[in-house]
């Protein structure tokens, strides 16, 4: 149960953990998609590089990996998109000013100010891994 935890099998949600715990068949399961959070990046990359027979710290990932983000953030503030073959294009995209209502009083207007995001872009690569990989199953089924 624990090695399947590290691992983060998230992918599969149990509604009923006390089953799981006595071996018993899970009959309740549904598919959800997860975050992974920058920690959980820095420890598969380092497990991912040790199991090709390189040493390094997970310390040392960290700073690799906060040092790209921040490079990331860099370029976009500087107003560059940012490509990453097979992976996909960070774009800077400029939102037009709008006028919004409070659902709760829609009599209300509240003005938008126009102002810049950042989308992503998917690389035709990742779309077709995302396609291949993730099928979209109905509810109940697994």
């Amino acid at each position: 149960f624990f090695e399947l935890y590290r691992k983060r099998i998230d992918f599969i949600r149990i509604f009923s953990w006390k089953s799981l715990r006595l071996g018993m068949k899970v009959v309740s399961c549904e598919v959800f998609m997860s975050t992974i959070t920058k920690r959980d990046l820095v420890i598969n990359v380092t497990d991912k590089i040790s199991q090709k027979g390189l040493k390094i710290r997970q310390q040392d990932v960290q700073v690799i990996v906060q040092t790209l983000i921040e490079e990331i953030a860099d370029s976009l503030v500087h107003g560059n998109n940012v490509a990453m073959r097979k992976f996909g294009i960070f774009e800077v995209r400029e939102m037009k000013a709008k006028i919004g209502r409070n659902p709760k009083s829609p009599d209300s207007a509240i003005q938008i100010p126009a102002r810049h995001g950042v989308k992503f872009k998917p690389s035709v690569e990742m779309k077709e891994k995302l396609i291949s990989t993730m099928p979209i199953l109905p509810r109940g089924e697994l």
